[in-house]
């Protein structure tokens, strides 16, 4: 008689394997979305800062001033003082009147969100040495994400040199 050799794996070892591999993505999952999560609102804070530092070496470099300010809409070119910064825009003219005045363009996706102070105007404007004006130092811009459980806030102060400094804190996103 002859005798087949039979090659591969039994039922229960694949049934071990699969409830492993279960076990491993159960624990994994939830750190894999929070890297994620911290991916987003570290590219969303830079090109935040990219923006801030690119307006105010344009205002240096044109000798005039640069704003960085929400807009409503992504086509948009006019600056808004009140909603949400989802969108903002790096420009020579806060009114969107003059023709090529948006020099660049930022927007952030969900779950980050951007928070700032509720009387301010939602603009800030850089002067032709680079610096901000005295009210617009004492303000700051919080992103933020509430998909993170720790260090899940960016705060951009500013001096009256004009300088942005991010700080890392724990807090809560509304």
């Amino acid at each position: 008689m002859n005798k087949r050799q039979h090659r591969g794996f039994t039922l229960v070892e694949m049934m071990i394997t699969v409830a492993i591999m279960a076990i491993l993505m159960a624990v994994a999952v939830p750190s894999f979305t929070q890297l994620i999560a911290r991916s987003r609102l570290a590219s969303a804070s830079n090109d935040l800062l990219a923006s801030l530092m690119y307006a105010r070496s344009e205002a240096v470099r044109t000798n005039g001033i640069v704003s960085v300010c929400r807009v409503a809409a992504a086509s948009s070119d006019v600056c808004v003082a009140n909603g949400n910064w989802d969108r903002w825009i790096v420009t020579t003219d806060p009114t969107g009147v003059a023709t090529n005045a948006t020099r660049r363009r930022g927007e952030i996706d969900n779950p980050v969100a951007i928070r700032t102070a509720a009387a301010w105007n939602g603009r800030i404007d850089f002067g032709s040495a680079g610096r901000l004006d005295v009210a617009m130092a004492a303000n700051t811009i919080r992103l933020c994400s509430a998909a993170i459980n720790t260090d899940n806030v960016r705060t951009f102060s500013f001096n009256i040199a004009g300088r942005a400094t991010v700080q890392t804190t724990t807090g809560a996103c509304p």
